[in-house]
């Protein structure tokens, strides 16, 4: 073969587990109330790479947004395009995001429920490639279910007028958003 060719196949053993940690962002709508605000993100994938073209992983992180925090636990599918140092990929995701409010901004008595949802995502990306570690920076569109439910107690209750307890709101919200990451593996 020619030097060329062997200098692009510097990867030969595409086989066996790899892990990944992941950082950064996440911007778009929740719904149409909202701000296209930017929030952070995190997230650690484990897996086993078939050959150059198919691996599949398991992931998890923390993603935070104005009013819940979502902890993602997805399967992960993802592939090079290329057998080279500098290779483009694909990854798509798919799984469910555990809810978990933020602080307590209500009055006494009040409740408020966080509940995930469906987790759906895919994008591309480019990996550089090292002996032993891979870097990568990537980009995607991120389609996350929640609700928040909302319980609120009368300030001067009587269970003979309001056997309930109350009035309850329940917001469903459906985060449409790109996600901007780099990443380090090995």
């Amino acid at each position: 073969m020619n030097l060329y060719f062997d200098k692009l196949n510097y990867y030969d053993n595409e086989r066996g587990l790899w892990h990944e940690l992941q950082v950064g962002i996440s911007v778009g709508q929740s719904n149409s109330f909202t701000s296209q605000e930017a929030y952070p993100l995190i997230y650690a994938v484990s897996g086993y790479q078939f050959n150059q073209f198919l691996g599949i992983g398991l992931g998890t992180g923390y993603q935070s947004f104005s009013n819940i925090n979502i902890v993602p636990i997805y399967v992960s599918l993802r592939g090079d395009l290329l057998n080279t140092r500098i290779a483009p990929f694909y990854y798509a995701n798919l799984g469910y995001g555990i809810g978990v409010k933020k602080g307590d901004d209500f009055f006494f008595g009040d409740e408020e429920k966080a509940k995930g949802g469906l987790l759906l995502g895919s994008g591309f990306g480019v990996k550089f490639k090292f002996r032993r570690t891979f870097l990568t920076t990537s980009i995607g569109y991120k389609l996350q279910k929640s609700s928040m439910k909302r319980e609120f107690t009368p300030i001067f209750f009587d269970s003979r007028f309001a056997p309930s307890g109350g009035e309850s709101i329940t917001e469903k919200r459906t985060y449409k958003r790109i996600e901007v990451k780099i990443g380090i593996g090995f």
